[in-house]
């Protein structure tokens, strides 16, 4: 029973690691309520210096792809907000520093000759 729950939780902690490097961030949130319970079950049992080890390990490496994938999407958001400041002007400064936006044009092309 002990060795089913320790396995149960590695491979618990195993499918969150393949769902983090898929992108599959619903399927982590769903996976959260099985975590809180394994954890609650382990730390009722006893576990082995190398087994509890290797859970601290797996999760400790979850938790860095959780981290890379937020730090990914905070960028990404902040990527889509500067590309819809661009959108509706340019913030330019002038030589007394202040600032000054340059409505966007049409999107048609200007032709100099």
């Amino acid at each position: 029973m002990h060795k089913a729950r320790f396995t149960n939780a590695m491979k618990l902690l195993d499918e969150e690691r393949a769902a983090l490097r898929a992108g599959h961030l619903a399927k982590v949130a769903e996976l959260t309520s099985q975590k809180v319970e394994l954890v609650q079950d382990l730390s009722a049992l006893r576990l082995s210096a190398g087994q509890a080890r290797k859970l601290r390990d797996s999760a400790d490496h979850n938790a860095k792809l959780l981290e890379a994938a937020l730090s990914g999407m905070r960028a990404a958001q902040e990527r889509l907000t500067a590309l819809r400041a661009v959108r509706s002007g340019l913030n330019i400064y002038d030589s007394k520093g202040s600032k000054q936006t340059v409505a966007r044009s049409n999107g048609g092309m200007e032709h100099k000759v």
